[in-house]
Order: C-alpha cells, then structure tokens, then sequence
C-alpha cells in the first residue's frame, strides 16, 4: 500500500461507536475518542476521515434533539475544530436523517471552522431547511436510515457472480423490490 498507517491491521483506523438514547455529552464525547483516534495517524493520513451519521430529531434552527437537550450545530463543528489537532484539514462524512437537516447542514458549512479545519463531503441530508423528514409508520424510523441500511442490490448481484449463485425467482422479487425502494418511490 502506497498510502495509509503502517501495517497495524486493518482496523487500525476503522472504529465505530454506535450511540442510541444519546445526551450531549455522548456525542461530544464520541467525537473527542474519534478524533483522538485519527490524531494519532496524522503524519499518515492529512487530517483523515470522520463520519457522523445522526438518525433522529432535529429542530427548526438545525440543533439534533438529544435526550437531555439541543446539541447545536455550532457546537458540533467546535467539536469538530477543537478535535483536529493537526495543520491539515479534516474530512466529515455525514448522514443527517432528521426534520430541518438542511438547516444543520447549513450552518455546518458557515461555521468559522469549515474549510480551515474541516469539511464537510458526502453529506446527505433527510430534509431542506425548513421541511420535516419523511418517516413511515411501518419502518418506525426514517426513510432516509431505512434506504441507507438495507443491502445493496449491486453488491448481492456480485457476490452471486462470485459464488456462482443462481438466483431464484424469490431472489430475483427480493433485488426488484430493493432496486425500486428508493427515497423517492416511498415519499412519493
């Protein structure tokens, strides 16, 4: 490999911390541990990735609705600041499936910080700034969340082609239903 951390195994880098109930100080506190983990690659990876995926509510002036009160998005870039300790500018991946997460995203990007110590890339976001997110009833979560964590139709046709696996007409129902879900065909 050309690039990346010395050979460590390949979870040197890769950590997941997956919160649910969560209070403002759970996601600070996942942020600093995420952030403490890539500081200590930055002489190999320029500052290096966060994702930040929030699935829940969110609020008219873009705050994330936790459950001991709003986390703003001022407050999440600071975090996202004060976490780089390194001249390079790091990346943020993100998912915001809530009501008004075009507002979050937003003043993700007007933040001081944005473009100087973080950027915002690959971001997706439920709403428009002043829209509630979709949610169905029968999924009891978001749209968004749902589309995003069910297989991939690509990825199963390839690892059929890998195993050599022969699709029965069941299979073939189940890949068309995945193929036509989409965000768009379940909001309407």
């Amino acid at each position: 490999r050309d690039y990346g951390p010395p050979p460590m195994g390949d979870d040197c880098l890769r950590s997941n911390i997956a919160l649910e109930e969560v209070t403002r100080a759970d996601v600070l506190d996942a942020i600093a541990e995420a952030s403490a983990r890539l500081n200590a690659h930055n002489d190999h990876s320029s500052g290096g990735t966060l994702d930040f995926y929030y699935s829940g509510h969110g609020l008219p002036d873009g705050a994330l609705s936790l459950a001991d009160g709003a986390l703003h998005p001022d407050e999440l870039a600071e975090a996202w600041v004060r976490g780089n300790t390194h001249d390079s500018i790091r990346h943020i991946r993100f998912v915001l499936d809530c009501c008004h997460a075009g507002m979050t995203m937003a003043r993700l990007m007007l933040h001081p910080g944005h473009w100087s110590s973080y950027v915002l890339r690959d971001g997706w976001a439920a709403s428009l700034p002043s829209e509630e997110a979709f949610e169905l009833p029968t999924l009891g979560h978001g749209v968004l969340t749902y589309v995003m964590t069910r297989p991939d139709p690509f990825s199963i046709i390839n690892d059929w082609k890998m195993s050599n696996h022969q699709p029965s007409d069941q299979d073939l129902r189940m890949l068309r239903r995945l193929d036509r879900e989409t965000v768009q065909y379940l909001t309407n």
